[in-house]
């Protein structure tokens, strides 16, 4: 609305601002959904509370501008945005130790591994046993998925997390013994 000013007086007039607010939506990035969703953000303002978020195998490393690479957004980071925001989750893959338990049998060994999106394999030193042949093994500890071991070689599927174990099964060599040039 139109206001009139009295030209007989001095008068100062001053102008009020707003902060706009914007939408952050928060992408769990291959992880779980993020709590909350989205929040609104006051330019000028930090950024408060963020969400949470969470992936077996992984630990989480932030909020980001980017789905890979970009910029950290922390809860004290300053809002300088001008439209809406998705911030993405990023993740640090988790390490885990594998051990051969030789059931009886001695020595063994397998390289750890760390979680990824993609099929591993790890080379497995057996352990022996004097008299006995490996027949199987068994694997314990994954989550995940199940890793099997043929041979030497340990496969472990995309996105298994968790400390392995790899416990040979033995069974008894069988041995024929022929006796020759015997007389009675």
């Amino acid at each position: 609305s139109a206001t009139t000013v009295d030209k007989s007086y001095e008068h100062t007039l001053y102008a009020h601002w707003t902060a706009k607010t914007y939408t952050v939506t928060f992408d769990g990035n291959g992880g779980g959904s993020p709590s909350p969703g989205s929040k609104t953000v006051t330019y000028d303002s930090t950024y408060g509370n963020l969400a949470t978020c969470s992936r077996t195998g992984y630990t989480f490393a932030g909020w980001w501008t980017a789905a890979s690479g970009g910029s950290k957004i922390e809860s004290t980071t300053t809002v300088g945005i001008t439209a809406n925001q998705t911030l993405y989750a990023h993740w640090t893959a988790g390490t885990y130790t594998v051990t051969v338990a030789p059931n009886g049998g001695t020595g063994g060994s397998c390289p750890n591994y760390t979680v990824s999106t993609a099929q591993q394999t790890k080379n497995v030193t057996l352990p022996t046993r004097t008299g006995y042949s490996i027949s199987g093994w068994t694997v314990t500890g994954a989550t995940g998925g199940t890793p099997t071991v043929a041979g030497t070689t340990l496969t472990i599927p995309a996105n298994v997390s968790g400390n392995l174990t790899l416990t040979p099964s033995w069974t008894p060599v069988l041995y024929t013994i022929s006796y020759s040039g015997l007389k009675e």
